[in-house]
């Protein structure tokens, strides 16, 4: 992959966007003081679920055919190697959300290579973000395609898992987690996902399949949670929910989060 990421993906972007190939999803965000767990919120705009997003998105993660073999040409940022592509989602609600798909069919639950860390760390290196993994649909996985995925820090804005870091108590669910000072390599990110699994009884079933998990990297940790559920109270989480973010379609959810804060649903959940 030659030339900047970050000026390959504003230029696909406006392009996509002018076509109409790029589907923004505008939302509402909120930021929900909790005095433990502060985290965020995204809802859905009413323009949005006037434009039926909700109907949409749910389309996109029942679909038969396979987006990711043959993805749409203007969401094509790049190609990342001889077996990785770097596209725009299509139904993006932050900007410049990347994901990095195989380019031949390989399954979502199939332990990770050290490749696969490698290209998603050649990504965060050049557009500093939260890059992550669901693993499987009972993780929050919308397609048997693997593919990782980066929302850059531009776009997403201070995480609320970082300041739950930054107060040096355990996180509020079950996890792994792994400090480091700037990117690391793939090798030692390889291996703390491999001592993860094993820690978490995340063994291969005899397909050679892995459990439901989610996988967290930025350029200064890195965070491995299983998952013993997909949704609380109705609500669909991905590995974003343990980085303190969650995505609403209503504003009904909002008055048991304020109370309850975030801390059980993500007990709950892992």
């Amino acid at each position: 992959m030659s030339g900047g990421l970050v000026e390959r993906v504003r230029e696909t972007s406006r392009r996509a966007l002018a076509s109409g190939a790029l589907e923004s999803i505008k939302t509402e965000r909120l930021l929900i003081a909790d005095p433990n767990w502060p985290f965020q919120v995204r809802i859905l705009t009413s323009l949005a679920k006037k434009h039926g997003v909700s109907t949409r998105l749910a389309r996109a993660q029942t679909q038969v055919h396979n987006p990711f073999l043959n993805p749409e040409p203007a969401l094509l940022v790049c190609e990342m190697g001889s077996r990785y592509r770097c596209v725009l989602n299509k139904f993006n609600v932050v900007e410049d959300h990347l994901l990095l798909v195989t380019r031949q069919f390989e399954p979502q639950q199939a332990p990770l290579e050290e490749a696969d860390f490698d290209v998603l760390l050649k990504a965060i290196e050049q557009m500093p973000g939260l890059g992550f993994f669901n693993g499987g649909p009972g993780a929050g996985a919308s397609q048997p395609h693997r593919h990782l995925q980066l929302v850059p820090e531009h776009s997403l804005g201070p995480l609320p898992v970082d300041k739950w870091l930054a107060r040096g108590r355990p996180l509020p669910f079950t996890h792994r987690y792994l400090s480091f000072d700037g990117v690391p390599g793939a090798a030692p990110l390889k291996a703390f996902y491999d001592q993860a699994l094993i820690d978490l009884g995340l063994a291969p079933n005899a397909r050679g399949l892995l459990g439901p998990y989610n996988l967290l990297v930025t350029r200064q940790w890195a965070i491995l949670v299983p998952r013993r559920q997909e949704r609380y109270r109705g609500l669909s989480v991905n590995a974003l929910g343990f980085a303190g973010a969650l995505l609403l379609a209503n504003r009904e959810p909002l008055q048991w989060l304020k109370r309850e804060g975030i801390a059980p649903l993500l007990r709950t959940l892992s």
